[in-house]
C-alpha cells in the first residue's frame, strides 16, 4: 500500500473488515449482497441521509422563497431576478404545453450559457419533460446523432443558429419570448415523481460511441441538497459557471444556485477563455464559488493578477484529475479559498 497516504493501522482495519465480509460470503452463499451486515460499524463514516426534497421542482420553490427580491442570473449586461425567472419559465412551460409537449418527452436545448437557456430548462422541468443539452459548437452530424438516439420530439435553438434550425431530425423552435409574452404566468399543475427523468447527458462511452445517461429528479434533488450541505456557504454567496452546457460539470452550481436563492453568473465563451478579462470579472463581481476543469483553470491563472481568477470562498475542480502542483498554487494565491476535488462519473449524478 502507499505508505505516504495510509497508516499501518488503517490498512489493518481495512484488511480485517475485508476478511469478515469474505467469511460472511462463504458461510452463506445464498445470502444477497444487500443483506450483508457492515463489517465494522466504526468504518462507516456516516449513515445514509434522507433529504426533505425528492424532486428538483420542490428545491426550486425553496430557492424561489430564499431569492425573493434578489438577482438570479447575471449574463453580461442582462440581469434577471428570481421572480422574473419564475414568471418567464412558467410562460414558456405553458407555451410548450400548448404545443403538446407532455411529461416524459425529451426536448433538446441547443442554447449556449444564457438567460434563455436557464428559462428553457426550468420550463421543461416544470412540465415534467426531459431536457437534453446540446453544444451548439459541435458538428451537425454529432447533434443529429444525439437527437435521434434520445428520441427528441422538439429542439429549441437560438434564433441566429442556422445549423440547429436545419438539422432536419425533429421539429425545431427558435427561442422567441414574444411568442409567449401574453401567456398566463402561473405555474402548471404538474406532479413530478422522484423516479421521473429530469435530463439526459451524453458521454463518449467506453466504446467511443455517445452514450445517453438519464438522471432522475430524485437523484438530482439528492445531489443538490448534499452539495449545498457540504459547501456550507455564507449568506449571499454567488456562483459562476464557465463550462459547456452539454456536460454536467456545471450542474453543481447551476442547480445549486437555483435551489438556494443565490446569484449565478453565466460567463460567455470569450470571457471564460480570456485570462485577464476573467480575472477582472471575478474581482469586480466578487464571485464566491467557481467550478472549473483543472486545465482550464491553469490557463486562466496566466492572468496578470492570477489571484483575482480565484473565487472568494470555494473552488471546485472536476472533469479531469487535479495535480497537486495546481492545488498548491491556488493555496499560495488565495489561502482562504477552500478547494474541493469533485471528479466522478455522470452516471452517479455529476
Amino acid at each position: 500500500y502507499a505508505t505516504d497516504l495510509f497508516e499501518a493501522q488503517t490498512i489493518e482495519r481495512i484488511a480485517d473488515a475485508l476478511r469478515r465480509v469474505l467469511q460472511a460470503l462463504v458461510s452463506d452463499t445464498d445470502r444477497r449482497l444487500a443483506d450483508l451486515p457492515h463489517a465494522v460499524s466504526s468504518l462507516v463514516a456516516e449513515q445514509p441521509q434522507d433529504f426533505a426534497c425528492t424532486d428538483f421542482l420542490s428545491l426550486w420553490q425553496q430557492g424561489l422563497r430564499a431569492g425573493r427580491g434578489k438577482t438570479a442570473l447575471c449574463v453580461g449586461q442582462q440581469v434577471l431576478s428570481f421572480d422574473e425567472l419564475e414568471t418567464r419559465s412558467n410562460q414558456f412551460a405553458r407555451y410548450l404545453h400548448a404545443q403538446d409537449i407532455k411529461p416524459g418527452m425529451t426536448v433538446a436545448l441547443c442554447l449556449d450559457r444564457s438567460v434563455e437557456w436557464v428559462i428553457s430548462l426550468l420550463a421543461l422541468l416544470k412540465l415534467g419533460a426531459v431536457y437534453l443539452p446540446l453544444d451548439s459548437a459541435q458538428p451537425a452530424e454529432r447533434l443529429q446523432q444525439l437527437v435521434r438516439d434520445s428520441g427528441t420530439v422538439l429542439l429549441v435553438h437560438a434564433p441566429e443558429d442556422d445549423k440547429a434550425a436545419r438539422l432536419g431530425v425533429c421539429p425545431v423552435l427558435a427561442f422567441d419570448a414574444a411568442l409567449w409574452a401574453a401567456v398566463d404566468n402561473q405555474s402548471l399543475d404538474v406532479r413530478v415523481l422522484p423516479g421521473q427523468a429530469a435530463y439526459i447527458i451524453y458521454t463518449s462511452g467506453s466504446t467511443g460511441q455517445p452514450k445517453g445517461v438519464v438522471i432522475s429528479h430524485g437523484a438530482l434533488a439528492n445531489y443538490v441538497q448534499g452539495v449545498l450541505e457540504r459547501l456550507a456557504l455564507n449568506d449571499g454567496a454567488s456562483m459562476a459557471m464557465v463550462s459547456t452546457v452539454a456536460a454536467d460539470l456545471g450542474h453543481t452550481l447551476l442547480f445549486g444556485a437555483l435551489a438556494s436563492g443565490r446569484t449565478l453568473h453565466l460567463l460567455s465563451h470569450e470571457q471564460a477563455f480570456d485570462p485577464d478579462g476573467f480575472a477582472r470579472y471575478m474581482a469586480e463581481h466578487q464571485v464566491d464559488v467557481l467550478k472549473i476543469v483543472p486545465s482550464h483553470l491553469q490557463g486562466l491563472l496566466q492572468a496578470a493578477n492570477p489571484a483575482d481568477v480565484l473565487p472568494g470562498q470555494v473552488l471546485i475542480l472536476g472533469g479531469e484529475a487535479s495535480a497537486w502542483a495546481l492545488i498548491e498554487q491556488v493555496r499560495a494565491l488565495k489561502p482562504g479559498c477552500r478547494v474541493i476535488n469533485h471528479y466522478g462519473p455522470t452516471e452517479t449524478t455529476v
